[in-house]
């Protein structure tokens, strides 16, 4: 799950869209296998594991190998999105998780920011959870030498 696969039919913009959305799929999968296991090794634990959506952001890092063309319609597509107060920037996004990290009373959730909403339904996948535990654990063993 990880590592979907790529499709030769498909448009690199498309596939990285896909990669893109997978690989955050996996952070909330991951996220609530490790409140489960946490709450499982210590059901009185005082430790909250949350996931947070930073929100809708055509302005970061990740578009720094973009061409001219490219980040000049990020930016005008940033300013609209801006006017009509659906774009994001990171430090707002940096803000509502420092405050969360104040006030967060759960655990296993997901957060629209400080609004609590339900994740996809294949974040919900315990199965396909403990499978990407367990392949993590792996590969990071791998990686350590272990």
């Amino acid at each position: 799950m990880a590592y979907p696969k790529a499709d030769l039919n498909s448009t690199v913009q498309k596939q990285t869209q896909s990669f893109y959305a997978t690989s955050k799929l996996c952070e909330v999968m991951f996220t609530y296998e490790l409140a489960r296991r946490l709450r499982a090794g210590n059901k009185n634990t005082a430790v909250k594991i949350n996931a947070i959506n930073p929100g809708f952001m055509l302005l970061t890092r990740l578009g720094r190998t973009y061409k001219f063309g490219e980040k000049l319609y990020r930016w005008i597509l940033h300013s609209i999105f801006k006017m009509i107060g659906i774009a994001d920037h990171p430090k707002d996004s940096g803000k509502a998780v420092a405050a969360l990290i104040d006030s967060c009373t759960t655990t296993a959730t997901y957060y629209d920011k400080f609004n609590i909403v339900p994740s996809s339904e294949e974040s919900y996948d315990v199965k396909k959870a403990k499978q990407l535990w367990e392949d993590t654990n792996k590969l990071i063993e791998s990686i350590a030498g272990n």
